[in-house]
């Protein structure tokens, strides 16, 4: 059981990583100056997001692990 929980660990953060790693690419896509702030569209606002709140839940789901 532990070995396919391990498994699906790997799967999890490797998505994630997937995630954060477009969400990153969508931030480069704009061009952020300290003068100026730049509009994000909202869908490009939620991709973020979206990535920052499963990166998030999962490091608080090790940290609850962690504990048991």
């Amino acid at each position: 059981m532990t070995d396919h929980l391990a498994l699906v660990r790997q799967y999890q953060l490797r998505d994630l990583v997937e995630q954060l790693d477009r969400a990153l690419e969508t931030l480069e896509f704009y061009n952020f100056d300290d003068d100026d702030t730049a509009a994000i569209e909202q869908r490009d606002y939620f991709r973020v997001e979206h990535a920052l709140e499963a990166a998030a839940d999962y490091l608080h789901a090790l940290r609850l692990a962690a504990h048991r």
